[in-house]
């Protein structure tokens, strides 16, 4: 099915036991159980709560020839596939979904059952380039594999991720409704603030009122709500939907019309889309944002946007 140095199938598995409340562990003894019954060749490891272990982790323990499968949530995966871009390697990397939101999961049509997911990771995927964003905040670049929000969604992310409330909706098996919970409360907390936006280096906008901005390739965001359906994970561009602010009951339609198939929201004057290979969005201002679901709330000055491809067994 690989071809190539992968067509024996070697498997490396980094387990995150704590994502989903413990998902992830659980999902893991199934398969382990499915691995030792087929006889197939695998090591595994478990993450760390540091970036810097995990990494260190990979770089003992890893092999050229193998396949990594990453067992945790998007926060998981966007970690080690930050690893793999930093040390400069290139093994195929594939994802069984354990977490609250599961959006990578959803962009390429993974099954959601971790048994499933894995069945057909082995059997039927294909290494494919996959487009990845790169932003660079600060001076700081990072790489994201969902989207990076700032402002009104970003804040729903950092109060969820900031509450008790998450790890008991994931204990009950509705962590799909994690970010729904805090939507209100971001939006009576979070206050406009202008933005402008450069697209590919050459066209330039100003939205004076800007409450919520999210740079994606992909459909979903926030749990499985559809914010840009034609996007792709195969397209080598980016989106961004830009959702200025009127009144709270004004925003609350258009956000709507965006995450709901009722009306095209590109009707309404304060609904933006921004299509290309580049932007960058100058702020100067103290913001939440996010990154694949990792909130947090600083001072930003310009966030700049790219891509790069990397390959995926999907």
């Amino acid at each position: 099915m690989f071809g190539g140095k992968y067509g024996r199938k070697k498997y490396f598995f980094i387990i995150n036991p704590i994502a989903g409340n413990g998902r992830g562990l659980a999902a893991w003894k199934k398969i382990r159980n499915t691995l030792q019954e087929q006889n197939i060749s695998y090591i595994h490891k478990y993450t760390f709560p540091d970036q810097k272990s995990n990494q260190e982790m990979i770089l003992n323990s890893l092999d050229p020839n193998q396949i990594i499968v990453v067992l945790g949530g998007d926060g998981t995966i966007n970690e080690i596939l930050n690893i793999l871009i930093d040390c400069h390697l290139k093994n195929p990397i594939s994802y069984i979904a354990c977490g609250s939101g599961n959006d990578f999961a959803r962009a390429i049509s993974l099954p959601s059952n971790p048994l499933k997911a894995w069945e057909y990771i082995h059997h039927q995927a294909t290494i494919k380039n996959i487009c990845v964003g790169k932003v660079k905040i600060n001076d700081i670049e990072r790489y994201f594999l969902n989207n990076v929000g700032i402002g009104f969604d970003a804040r729903i992310v950092y109060s969820a991720n900031h509450s008790k409330l998450k790890m008991l909706l994931n204990k009950i098996h509705l962590g799909a409704l994690v970010y729904a919970s805090f939507f209100l409360k971001a939006l009576i907390i979070q206050k406009f603030f202008p933005t402008l936006f450069k697209n590919d280096g050459t066209s330039v906008q100003k939205y004076k009122k800007t409450f919520l901005c999210t740079i994606t390739n992909r459909p979903f965001f926030g749990g499985g709500v559809k914010l840009v359906p034609e996007a792709s994970v195969f397209n080598q561009s980016i989106d961004a939907i830009i959702l200025e602010k009127s009144t709270k009951l004004g925003f609350l339609i258009n956000f709507l019309r965006t995450i709901l198939p009722l009306k095209n929201p590109s009707n309404s004057k304060n609904w933006h889309h921004q299509y290309g290979k580049e932007f960058k969005i100058t702020i100067n201002s103290h913001q939440p944002i996010h990154i694949d679901g990792e909130a947090s709330i600083i001072d930003l000055d310009t966030v700049s946007f790219d891509t790069i491809t990397f390959p995926f067994l999907a």
